[in-house]
């Protein structure tokens, strides 16, 4: 199973977010732990980045993750 632990600057920008956004991007963090191949998340590394990747959450926003090195798979 994926992990995705969040830290204070996470949580402050979902916080930001409209109450719409907040739902869709907890259903793409769900969908992210249960299938993150899932083609709805378009799950991609940041170009120049080997440890940065990227999930939709809506067309105007994406989760940028950072890949835990030594943990498996886990993002933060």
């Amino acid at each position: 199973m994926i992990r995705h632990p969040f830290g204070r600057r996470a949580e402050k920008a979902l916080r930001a977010l409209s109450t719409a956004d907040r739902t869709r991007a907890a259903e793409a963090l769900h969908r992210f732990q249960e299938n993150p191949r899932h083609p709805s998340l378009n799950f991609e590394r940041l170009a120049g980045h080997a440890d940065l990747y990227s999930i939709r959450i809506s067309r105007s926003h994406r989760a940028i993750l950072r890949r835990v090195e030594g943990a498996g798979e886990t993002y933060t």
